[in-house]
């Protein structure tokens, strides 16, 4: 999996500083920070700062300020939540006297993107990258918000801060949970696009279909095709649980403060519906991902009875061949069976065993039959037993050394 982790602008006594997005009085701007000064200063109304991979924040030592900061729990930067595919996680911060000081949030979305970029992983042909997308959303009941995002790769980074700062796309600073709804859309184009890659492929794939005449199919590339689209699959399906998890944490917040002021609970009633909204999407591109697979099972499937129907026309074609054979070989054992006795008789009596002497003037024909001629059988039958015997051991021995090679 890539690392597209995020390069600092310039270190200073602060450190290397990421690039952000700042956003006062509905005013936003593009600039850098620190990570001492993100969890030392006062920051703005809205700020989204692109941080690098976990692990070179954890290589760098700014974990633990991170952490202290934005009330991150240590499972956060263990090795098993860096693997998942996906995961939700919030927490409210609350103070002596019940009251919300905090309130954070944590999630991941993973996207597997075929692709023809040069830095793809390759395998087979098929070129693809990894994404994998980190968010942690720091809300304050003063309707201040701060986004950390976790080695983004930087297309998103700039689709992002072009879709914060060419638009008017509206962060909604009362509902901890707007900021979402942006977050996930962008994610789920992304995803749409990973979808329409990968039918791309399956489409190119159905419209090269092998010869039925010549089938030579080739079953890797069906099956790494296949190997993706069930990674893609399951990226949507841990996708879809991250974001009922969201839906249902949504909720649940609202219920449990139902102090809250009307202007807010309209506010989180649009937002419930957004990501209802986006539920829905996510539910028709997962359903997507799993018609590709059936589609791809279904080449794979038509390729495998091409084959066979083309094995079955080969052997009926080679049985029609050896019932040619075999009438010739039934012709010539025939033939051999006319002529066998006849050519037998003769070749014994054609031997020295055997002596016709024809008649003269003075002596009649004779036919001598010689004293010494049951020395042929004397050979002829145990040499007949001794090869029968042979035969007889051959065969078994031959049988199990058949069986042993299989």
């Amino acid at each position: 999996m890539p690392n597209n982790t995020a390069i600092p602008k310039g270190d200073n006594h602060s450190g290397p500083s990421y690039n952000c997005i700042r956003q006062d009085l509905e005013r936003r701007s593009t600039g850098h920070i620190s990570i001492h000064d993100l969890c030392n200063k006062t920051l703005p109304e809205a700020m989204i700062v692109f941080l690098p991979s976990e692990k070179s924040l954890i290589h760098l030592k700014l974990d633990k300020q991170l952490s202290d900061r934005f009330i991150i729990p240590d499972s956060f930067w263990d090795s098993v939540s860096q693997e998942a595919s996906g995961f939700f996680r919030c927490q409210e911060s609350r103070s002596v006297d019940d009251v919300l000081e905090a309130y954070t949030t944590l999630f991941r979305v993973l996207i597997k993107q075929p692709n023809t970029g040069s830095s793809s992983c390759k395998s087979n042909g098929i070129l693809y990258t990894w994404h994998k997308f980190t968010f942690l959303t720091s809300w304050l009941p003063s309707n201040k918000l701060v986004v950390l995002c976790f080695d983004l790769p930087p297309p998103f980074q700039n689709t992002l801060i072009a879709s914060l700062i060419n638009s008017s796309t509206h962060l909604e600073m009362r509902d901890m949970y707007s900021i979402h709804v942006l977050l996930l859309w962008e994610i789920t184009k992304l995803f749409d696009f990973a979808l329409w890659s990968s039918r791309d492929l399956v489409r190119d794939l159905e419209k090269n279909r092998v010869s039925k005449e010549d089938p030579q199919p080739d079953y890797d590339r069906m099956h790494e095709l296949a190997r993706h689209a069930i990674h893609t699959s399951e990226m949507l399906e841990m996708t879809l649980e991250t974001l009922t998890a969201i839906i249902r944490e949504h909720e649940l917040f609202f219920d449990n403060n139902p102090a809250l002021p009307k202007s807010i609970r309209t506010i989180s009633k649009q937002t419930m519906r957004d990501l209802r909204f986006q539920n829905t999407i996510f539910k028709s591109l997962h359903l997507r991902s799993k018609a590709l697979e059936d589609r791809l099972r279904n080449e794979i499937n038509l390729a495998f009875n091409i084959v066979a129907e083309y094995d079955s026309r080969i052997s009926v074609r080679l049985s029609k061949e050896m019932q040619v054979d075999s009438f010739s070989m039934r012709t010539i054992a025939v033939l051999g069976l006319l002529f066998l006795p006849g050519t037998f008789i003769c070749a014994i009596f054609s031997t020295s065993f055997f002596n016709f002497s024809p008649g003269n003037t003075t002596e009649p024909q004779r036919w001598v039959v010689s004293d010494k001629f049951w020395i042929y059988w004397v050979v002829t039958v145990p040499l007949t037993l001794v090869i029968m015997l042979l035969w007889c051991i051959y065969q078994p021995l031959s049988r199990n050394q058949k069986w042993d090679r299989r």
